[in-house]
């Protein structure tokens, strides 16, 4: 599984009433890192909103995919939760929106998918 798959992947198990309002090809464009354009017309249903927020987690758990790599990397044990959060705290990366109990989900999420 590619970093991509993981994303999108967590994205629908975190998010997936989000995840269904914006429909699997805009979840892909945004875990690819593509920019999301609303076609004109036939939605009256603004997308916008649900595309920043998906846009910010995708965000997030590739950076503690990331931080979780290069921990693993350092050290002989699978790096925990609480290791992953405590580097994400050191590097200054979490946005105010994922703090707490749903940053604490993310991870455990990411930490149930990866190796």
């Amino acid at each position: 599984m590619n970093d991509n798959e993981l994303v999108i992947e967590v994205l629908e198990e975190a998010y997936p009433v989000e995840v269904e309002i914006v429909g699997p090809s805009n979840v892909r464009y945004i875990a690819n890192g593509r920019e999301f354009v609303q076609a004109p017309g036939g939605n009256y249903l603004d997308l916008q909103t649900f595309v920043v927020s998906l846009t910010a987690a995708a965000a997030l758990i590739k950076i503690i995919l990331e931080i979780y790599i290069l921990l693993k990397r350092h050290s002989p044990e699978k790096p925990n939760a609480s290791q992953v959060k405590k580097e994400l705290e050191l590097r200054d990366t979490i946005n105010q929106a994922f703090s707490g109990t749903e940053l604490d989900r993310l991870i455990v999420i990411i930490l149930s998918k990866v190796d």
